[in-house]
């Protein structure tokens, strides 16, 4: 059967396509990938992609390569767009760009529900004011200079320790 990860899904702006399968070969678009220890990789094209393995099918719509951008921190990283200064001026520079925002769900421990969608939203102008308006000025940038599709990734929570962005074993060893 084929599983994805969570961040894979219409809409998606990826790097790469891969996923798990406990079959030996899957599909993608009718080209035969291979399954190494669980896990597959493939090159895709734009657009409805077809992933099938000898259990199951799955259809992602709109799926595009392009860069992704992670947009990570505390309270400045999460500044939204509609509390800054220059809106009107992010949303204008938005007017023709593709760009997609997907927010990871603030989880402040484990077993927290959020009630957070993580869903990939194609960016409107008018549709941006959640979004952190320093990831989508970078973005911005970035999309301004390469004409590529760019898929921003919102991982920040305000007001959360320093600590839950270091890994473990650090914080131990310190």
């Amino acid at each position: 059967m084929i599983r994805l990860p969570d961040y894979i899904q219409d809409d998606a702006i990826l790097t790469r396509l891969w996923g798990y399968s406990d079959q030996p070969e899957v599909t993608v678009n009718g080209r035969p990938v291979p399954v190494t220890d669980g896990t597959w990789e493939s090159a895709f094209e734009d657009g409805d992609v077809l992933l099938a393995d000898a259990d199951s099918r799955v259809t992602l719509h709109n799926v595009r390569h392009g860069l992704v951008i992670l947009a990570a921190g505390q309270s400045n990283m999460e500044w939204p767009v509609r509390d800054s200064l220059n809106e009107d001026e992010i949303r204008r520079r938005l007017e023709g760009k593709d760009i997609s925002w997907l927010q990871v769900p603030r989880i402040l421990y484990p077993g927290h529900d959020s009630g957070e969608d993580m869903q990939w939203h194609r960016l409107k102008p008018d549709a941006i004011g959640d979004v952190s308006a320093v990831g989508l000025l970078a973005t911005l940038e970035v999309a301004e200079r390469t004409g590529r599709p760019i898929g921003l990734v919102g991982c920040y929570k305000g007001g959360s320790s320093a600590s839950s962005w270091v890994p473990e074993e650090d914080l131990k060893a310190d």
